[in-house]
C-alpha cells in the first residue's frame, strides 16, 4: 500500500512540475493556453487529493495526467501535426475517452465493493460498463457541441479548450466531418477502456 501511495505521489509531482512549467511559459508568452494548463493542474490535483477516497491507483493518476498533458501540449502547436497518419487531436480524444472509462469504472466499482456487492451477474457488469461508456461519450458530445458553438458563432479555432484546434482556415463542411471523426475516436477509446476494465482490471467478478 505504501508503495502505491509513493508511486501516486511521484506521478503527481511529475505532472505538477510539468504543468507549473507550462503555466509559467504561457503566462510569459501571454498565451490563452494558460487556461488549459491551469484546468489540467487543478483537475489532477483534486483527483490526487481524493484518490484514496475514490480508490484511484497510480495507473489512474498517470493516465489522467497524461490526458490533460497531451491536450496542454497544444501550447506548442502539436494539434497541427500528424503521428502515424493520425491527427494529434485524434490521439488526444482516444487517450481521454479511454482514461475516462477507466477512472469512472474504478470509482463505480469501488462504491459497489463498499456496499458489499462484490460479485454481480455478467449482465449487470455489462450494463454498468455500457452506462459508463455512454456517460463518457456524452461528455465527448458536449465537448463537440462547445467546439461547434465556438466555430460557428465566435470565429474559432483559437488556442485552448473547446475549439477545433486541428482545423486551421477550414470550412464548415470539413468541420462536420472532423466532428464525426472525433466522436468515432471517442467511441473507439471508450470501447478499448471498457475492454481493459472487463478483462484486465480485476474488478469484474461474476456470480
Amino acid at each position: 500500500m505504501r508503495q502505491i501511495q509513493k508511486a501516486k505521489l511521484y506521478i503527481y509531482l511529475f505532472y505538477l512540475s510539468v504543468f507549473i512549467l507550462l503555466l509559467t511559459y504561457n503566462i510569459f508568452t501571454r498565451s490563452l493556453w494558460v487556461i488549459d494548463a491551469f484546468i489540467g493542474l487543478f483537475v489532477i490535483t483534486i483527483f490526487f487529493y481524493y484518490s484514496k477516497k475514490l480508490n484511484l491507483g497510480a495507473v489512474s493518476i498517470f493516465f489522467l495526467g497524461l490526458s490533460f498533458l497531451l491536450h496542454s501540449l497544444g501550447t506548442f502547436d502539436t494539434y497541427n501535426i500528424l503521428i502515424l497518419f493520425f491527427g494529434y487531436d485524434k490521439i488526444v480524444h482516444f487517450v481521454a475517452s479511454l482514461t475516462g472509462v477507466m477512472i469512472v469504472a474504478k470509482i463505480v466499482y469501488s462504491k459497489l465493493m463498499q456496499k458489499g456487492e462484490i460479485k454481480l451477474s455478467l449482465n449487470k457488469h455489462m450494463l454498468i460498463l455500457v452506462a459508463i461508456v455512454s456517460f463518457i461519450l456524452l461528455i465527448g458530445v458536449l465537448n463537440e457541441f462547445f467546439e461547434f458553438i465556438g466555430f460557428t458563432y465566435f470565429g474559432a479555432p483559437w488556442p485552448g479548450m473547446f475549439s477545433p484546434m486541428d482545423l486551421q482556415n477550414t470550412i464548415l463542411d470539413n468541420y462536420y466531418i472532423d466532428t464525426i471523426h472525433d466522436l468515432f475516436i471517442d467511441i473507439v477509446g471508450a470501447g478499448v477502456g471498457a475492454i481493459g476494465v472487463f478483462f484486465f482490471s480485476g474488478m469484474i467478478k461474476t456470480k
